[in-house]
């Protein structure tokens, strides 16, 4: 049923989302309970009569096709190329593929500093600025973990007033930004960078790394 998504109320459109997000779960789950018994029968039947493929019949002209693959991989390139002569080329491409995977604490310091999401001020200091006493502010340094969700529900549960609470998302924004920007701050400190090049080091990085900037959307649901 289509619906006018447009000019929903914002917890009608998050309920409609996690409804939906609950029914995609719940039917891909189904579908690889029934794609599994649907590979088990058709591989038994292509191995009793040694054929590849097999086509499974449903109603109103549905059907599902059961088929035996292969991958090759390459052994000896020489060899096989010294065997296919001039022929090489047209038969075999020869590919190199690299890839760069970052530590988690690298990736988000410098993701922070490239699309400029980043505070140069202690977490100390802004836990200060929401008023907490050195007993809240001990026991968040040791909490906080850069988990939005958990974070902001400890954060709301530590006892800061009132108007710290209304403003709670924006401390938060805050708080993983200083974070991030300190595993940054330790990963260049530990490469033998002083402090007072940091900056510097920043501008450097940037021209070093792509980030590219996206939208994730999560949900939960009973």
């Amino acid at each position: 049923m289509n619906q006018d998504y447009n000019t929903m109320r914002i917890d009608k459109l998050v309920d409609e989302f996690t409804k939906q997000h609950k029914a995609q779960s719940e039917a891909k789950k189904e579908m690889e309970t029934i794609k599994a018994e649907l590979q088990k029968r058709g591989l038994q039947q292509l191995e009793d009569k040694n054929l590849k493929t097999i086509q499974f019949w449903g109603n109103n002209n549905n059907y599902a096709l059961v088929q035996k693959t292969e991958d090759v991989e390459m052994q000896d390139y020489i060899t096989l190329s010294g065997l296919l002569k001039n022929v090489t080329s047209n038969c075999i491409t020869k590919t190199q593929e690299i890839d760069y995977k970052f530590d988690k604490k690298f990736k988000e310091g410098i993701t922070a500093v490239f699309t400029k999401n980043y505070e140069t001020r202690d977490l100390e200091d802004i836990l200060k600025e929401m008023k907490m006493n050195n007993t809240q502010i001990e026991l968040a340094k040791k909490k906080l973990k850069g988990t939005w969700i958990k974070d902001k529900e400890f954060l709301e549960s530590v006892g800061v007033d009132e108007e710290v609470k209304n403003d709670i998302e924006v401390y938060l924004y805050f708080i993983h930004q200083s974070m991030n920007y300190r595993k940054l701050v330790e990963i260049l400190t530990a490469a033998g960078y002083d402090k007072e090049e940091i900056p510097l080091l920043i501008t450097k990085l940037k021209k070093t790394i792509l980030v590219k900037e996206n939208t994730r959307i999560g949900c939960s649901y009973k």
